[in-house]
């Protein structure tokens, strides 16, 4: 389950919590990578 912890920010960032894990996305980041990573670590629960 993915939780988006803080809404975008000013900064032009998002901050997710997926389990243990805490990724900072920032503006010009992979959109195919982030999936990946998404689905990666949903699956690892």
């Amino acid at each position: 389950m993915v939780h988006v912890v803080a809404a975008a920010r000013p900064t032009g960032s998002l901050s997710v919590r997926i389990g243990a894990a805490h990724v900072e996305v920032r503006a010009g980041f992979d959109r195919a990578l982030l999936r990946e990573l998404v689905e990666t670590l949903g699956g690892a629960s």
